[in-house]
């Protein structure tokens, strides 16, 4: 049996950091892999990176273009967007999982999407600490994933002290690390 994963991208930092773990997940014949793209990726002023991913061969299940306000109302905004996109894109395709890395907007817009579509999530990186916004988004998706791979024991620990089920966090290490030489 074929176990189906999307992951949701939306800049080049989580796909550079998640690159070459996608890359080795889609050699496994027991998975099939697949992206969805939006946020920072789609947009011309920061590069269209979307080029990245499709030059890395990933099968890409959907493009989610958001229009990218500034400040706190524009990412709002983005976020209802992404949650609509990313929504649909879930639906067509129907994965057995999505996977998020982080603490972005679309990161928690895609986990809300998944769990209303009753679809487990994975979240990579929870449990970090930042001081910023960014923490209670990470902890918002904490709260909506199913499965924790966290950087550190530290960041595991956080996790289950916010209620998660110890047998379903793990110490995975950063995936980022898997693409330096």
């Amino acid at each position: 049996m074929t176990r189906h994963i999307t992951y949701v991208t939306g800049t080049r930092a989580d796909f550079g950091l998640m690159r070459s773990t996608l890359e080795l997940m889609a050699e496994d014949s027991r998975l099939s892999v697949d992206i969805v793209v939006t946020g920072m990726h789609l947009d011309p002023a920061f590069g269209r990176t979307v080029d990245e991913v499709l030059e890395s061969g990933l099968a890409v299940a959907g493009e989610v273009p958001v229009d990218l306000g500034a400040g706190g109302a524009g990412m709002a905004n983005a976020i209802g967007q992404e949650l609509m996109g990313i929504t649909d894109v879930l639906g067509r395709n129907r994965p057995d999982v999505v996977m998020v890395l982080g603490d972005r907007g679309e990161m928690m817009a895609a986990a809300l999407a998944a769990v209303h579509l009753n679809m487990p999530v994975v979240h990579l990186h929870g449990g970090e600490r930042s001081g910023t916004v960014d923490e209670s988004v990470r902890h918002a998706i904490t709260k909506l994933a199913h499965f924790h791979f966290t950087a550190t024991a530290g960041a595991r620990d956080r996790v289950v002290a916010m209620g998660e089920d110890p047998s379903r966090v793990f110490v995975t290490g950063a995936p980022g690390l898997d693409g330096l030489d």
